[in-house]
């Protein structure tokens, strides 16, 4: 991974995350929505900053003994340099040490880039 701060995401970066989320796909959730989703206690949400720029985000539905990856996203500039991998390595390092846990994610067959990070 290329240079790059790790920072757990919380109520207030809703409108950091709406940021990123519009250079990443063609219509971007609201700040309001990423707030929203911020605010339940069984969201874990996670960031990479460049300076003061978010540049890779992951949001994570938990449950007891189960996870739903909702979202992993990279700018554009920042893609291929780990960010993304590194996110989900934190979080699947932490998640797994609890016995029976599952991780579910959904992958459109044709984003060639998310197939390889999950790989």
């Amino acid at each position: 991974m290329e240079g790059g701060s790790y920072v757990l995401l919380s109520p207030g970066h809703g409108a950091v995350l709406s940021r990123l989320h519009g250079q990443c796909f063609s219509t971007a959730w609201s700040g309001e929505v990423f707030e929203e989703l911020l605010a339940k206690d069984t969201l874990f949400a996670s960031g990479m900053w460049e300076g003061q720029t978010l540049v890779a985000a992951l949001l994570v539905q938990c449950a007891p003994g189960s996870a739903d990856v909702i979202l992993v996203m990279s700018a554009p500039k920042a893609r291929r340099k780990g960010y993304a991998r590194a996110l989900m390595s934190f979080f699947l390092r932490d998640f797994l040490e609890e016995a029976d846990a599952a991780c579910f994610l959904e992958v459109a067959q044709d984003n060639v880039s998310a197939l390889e990070l999950y790989k």
